[in-house]
């Protein structure tokens, strides 16, 4: 029968856990998903609003700040939290993350807690 909606959203959250830091491609993830690449968008579209990638970008900066949260700033560089979230292009990185979370990445990682 068809492939559930939850299915397609839990595998998708797998994918992101298991190729943490690989590029995903939207087919690739339609492929895993055993849909087309218009079923994912429109799974996305309905569950969060948004489209696969934008998703998967999302999970991602998100898995970047919580990193830069509780990281010492003495061991952790932004470039190496980025590049364990699949961010390759520092500059690019940045100014996503900034659009996204109103400080850029150095500025959470310096933050006192």
């Amino acid at each position: 029968g068809p492939v559930s909606r939850q299915f397609v959203l839990r595998t998708v959250d797998e994918q992101l856990e298991t190729r943490r830091g690989e590029p995903l491609r939207v087919t690739e993830l339609s492929t895993a998903c055993g849909v087309s690449v218009r079923t994912l968008y429109n799974v996305f579209e309905e569950a969060h609003g948004v489209s696969p990638m934008a998703y998967v970008r999302l999970r991602r900066l998100n898995a970047v700040r919580r990193t830069l949260v509780r990281a010492d700033p003495d061991e952790t560089t932004v470039s190496e939290a980025a590049l364990r979230w699949g961010f390759w292009h520092p500059g690019a990185f940045s100014v996503l993350y900034r659009r996204t979370f109103g400080e850029t990445p150095s500025e959470t990682l310096r933050r006192r807690r």
